[in-house]
């Protein structure tokens, strides 16, 4: 950033300068009014001591147009200088949000390469089960409706429901009542936390 301390102290002389001339303008208004109405007789007294303090008068006014000046131009140089700050806070700001906009589209390039590179999803084929065609089995992932839970069968204290083609449970598909009943034996002799998890 540019510096403007010369300026400054230029600007802060000046307006020491000024206040100087100011005070010496006071002192020669008063003594000069002072002297000049002893020098008057005695009904111009008056007068002579407006004249003799106005060049003290003038020279005090002087000195407050040159202190204006002096503050004048030091509100420009700190303009500048907060001008300067200002445009370095806003580059510095401007750098981060380009950063930020880099790193979101590393993110996101990130996230579509695991998308491009996820596997792709894998149907199961009933083709093959106990010889029976595809339309034959439902598919486990397909939700069922509420009205093919008409019945239940209740087994060691659990529910099998009864369906059209089969027999669900625990989110299971089953083709017969025996598969059913042996999920359910193998499920009470897993380990608590295994089934929990199912």
């Amino acid at each position: 950033m540019r510096s403007y301390e010369a300026a400054r102290s230029l600007f802060a002389f000046l307006s020491f300068l000024s206040w100087v001339v100011i005070i010496l303008g006071g002192f020669a208004a008063l003594f000069g009014g002072a002297a000049a109405s002893e020098m008057m007789r005695y009904g111009e007294q008056f007068i002579g001591l407006i004249a003799g303090a106005i060049p003290g008068l003038i020279l005090a006014l002087m000195g407050f147009f040159g202190l204006a000046f002096a503050q004048i131009g030091r509100a420009g140089v700190d303009t500048a200088e907060y001008s300067q700050q200002s445009l370095q806070i806003s580059r510095e700001q401007l750098e981060v949000s380009r950063q930020a906009l880099r790193h979101g589209e590393e993110v996101k390039n990130g996230f579509a390469s695991l998308k491009a590179q996820a596997a792709p999803p894998v149907t199961a084929s009933y083709a093959g089960i106990n010889g029976q065609k595809r339309n034959d089995v439902p598919a486990e992932d397909l939700p069922v409706s509420a009205a093919t839970y008409a019945k239940t069968i209740d087994y060691n204290g659990q529910r099998i429901q009864v369906l059209d083609h089969g027999y669900h449970f625990a989110s299971t598909f089953f083709t017969t009542l025996e598969a059913a009943h042996k999920y359910v034996d193998e499920l009470e002799t897993a380990p608590k936390s295994l089934t929990a998890a199912s």
